[in-house]
Formats: structure tokens, C-alpha cells, sequence
């Protein structure tokens, strides 16, 4: 196994300290531009640095992620990336990802200030959340996605949604009520949390009513987890008893077995018809 000369203290958080003076910080680093939008609202400001807020989470973020890059780069001359990764600790994807992002820089500017976390805005409300409020934007999204949901059947459907979100979110940025700055963000793949979360809204028990009662009425019971319940064509919800309803199922055995023919003899044969009740199935008795 690989034995370098010194083993680097990844749990140490003295470089993170508050109190130190702020070290030289990189344009590229910059904090995250303020949150344009309807309804924005400005991040909290924690901790100065260099004419930009840290916080001291992110400050020790980076006091880690400098010590694990100071001591992955001296061993990458001679050894895999996974086999760095594996010595510090750490995943290869986290060390690939400050290899490719900081891994050009000298030693000394290898800082905890320039290498901090950006999390400044995380809490922060998003600026099209009161936009995707709106009556007509909420209509217009989900009737966008039901027009395109697939899967004509609970079997294919397999349970989940079968329309796409992403889609959706790029025709909408075609539509009026979109506004400019949105449109821009829906084209180059940036979908605000607000709008995912109403295309979310519609489960894969509404894409069944939006089949068709019929579909709803035969695949109701078999959408639902861990319930013993069933919805009917009416929307009604009632309790499914023993004997309510059962599955039947032609396979083939890999050994042949006996039983009676027409006239009373006895035959052999791997072909069967297999019934069993669905609730003692989905109880697992």
C-alpha cells in the first residue's frame, strides 16, 4: 500500500478559524451574483472576506477541501487519482472535481478564502416562487405536461411518472405569459424549484384518472403502496377485502406435475394456470 512521507490532518479546522486575516481570494470565486427575479430577496451576510460573504460553514468547507487538495497534488505525480482518492479518503468524483477547478494553483494561494463553499443563498426564497403561484401559469404547466405523459397502461407506467418536466419547462419559456429573464434561464436547461414543484403535483394516480375511468377503475388498486384500499370509477376510496379480486397467471413449471384430465386419468404436464388473491399477495402471506 502507498506509504507517503507525511499524512495529511483532513479533520483539522484551525485554517477556518473566523478571527484569521482574509487571505487573497480569486476573481473566479466571486460570491454568487444577487438573485434577480419577481419576488427576490437578498442573502444574509455572515463573514467578510477579501469584499465578499462567507459564511463560517463555507469558510471551513474550504479549509478542508484545501488540505485535501495541498496533499493530493504531490502524490498525483506517481499515482492514480484513485488511488489518491482512496489514500485521503475522500471520492474520486470530489477529487477530480478540485483537481480540474483548483488544481492549476501554486501552493500558497491554495486558501480556505478561495476555495470556501458557496452557500450564501441556500435558504433563500426563490424569485419565481410567487410567479409559479399565478392561477394561469399553474394551468398552463400542467396541461403542457398531461399532454404529454405516456405509458398507455399501469404496467408499462410501472409506478412512476411518465411525462417530462424538462420538456415542458422549454415549451413554456415560448409561451407570453413567460418573462424574459425566465425564458432565458428554461432555454439553457436552469429550472427554478417553484415550477418542478407544480409539474410535481401531478402523481402517477392522476396520470391513471387521465387515462380514462376505464383505465382508472382496472389499475386504481394496483397504484397504490402499502394500501389495501381501492378507488373505484367515482373516485370513491372503500377497503379490499378477501375474495374481492384475484390474479390469474398461465406459466410453464421447470418440472412436471400431475393431475387429472377430462375423463378423471391422470397426466403430466409443465403448463398451469395459477390464481392467487391480491391481498394476501400484497400482505406477503
Amino acid at each position: 500500500m502507498l506509504q507517503p512521507d507525511t499524512q495529511p490532518n483532513l479533520d483539522s479546522r484551525s485554517a477556518a478559524s473566523p478571527s484569521a486575516p482574509c487571505a487573497d481570494v480569486s476573481p473566479a470565486n466571486d460570491a454568487p451574483s444577487s438573485f434577480t427575479g419577481p419576488d427576490a430577496s437578498p442573502a444574509p451576510e455572515t463573514f467578510c472576506a477579501a469584499g465578499k460573504q462567507i459564511s463560517t460553514r463555507d469558510l471551513e468547507k474550504g479549509a478542508e477541501r484545501a488540505l485535501i487538495l495541498k496533499a493530493a497534488l504531490p502524490l498525483m505525480a506517481k499515482n492514480s487519482q484513485a488511488k489518491v482518492a482512496h489514500l485521503l479518503g475522500v471520492s474520486e468524483p470530489t477529487l477530480s472535481r478540485l483537481i480540474r477547478n483548483f488544481g492549476h494553483l501554486p501552493p500558497e494561494k491554495i486558501t480556505p478564502e478561495r476555495l470556501a463553499g458557496k452557500t450564501t443563498q441556500c435558504g433563500v426564497k426563490s424569485p419565481w416562487s410567487k410567479f409559479a403561484q399565478k392561477l394561469d401559469v399553474r394551468t398552463e404547466l400542467k396541461q403542457c405536461y398531461l399532454r404529454g405523459i405516456g405509458a398507455s397502461s399501469d404496467y408499462m407506467a410501472k409506478d412512476r411518472r411518465t411525462g417530462s418536466a424538462a420538456l415542458v419547462l422549454e415549451l413554456f419559456a415560448d409561451k407570453e405569459m413567460c418573462p424574459p429573464e425566465l425564458a432565458a434561464l428554461l432555454r439553457v436547461g436552469k429550472f427554478p424549484e417553484p415550477l418542478l414543484r407544480v409539474i410535481r403535483e401531478i402523481t402517477p394516480e392522476v396520470e391513471a384518472a387521465m387515462r380514462g375511468p376505464k383505465h382508472q377503475a382496472l389499475c386504481g388498486t394496483l397504484i397504490q403502496k402499502r394500501t389495501t384500499m381501492e378507488i373505484l370509477a367515482d373516485g370513491e376510496e372503500r377497503q379490499i377485502n378477501l375474495g374481492d379480486w384475484w390474479v390469474f397467471d398461465d406459466a410453464s413449471d421447470n418440472q412436471p406435475n400431475w393431475f387429472l384430465g377430462p375423463d378423471a386419468e391422470p397426466l403430466v404436464g409443465r403448463q398451469g394456470l395459477y390464481a392467487f388473491d391480491v391481498i394476501r399477495h400484497w400482505l406477503g402471506v
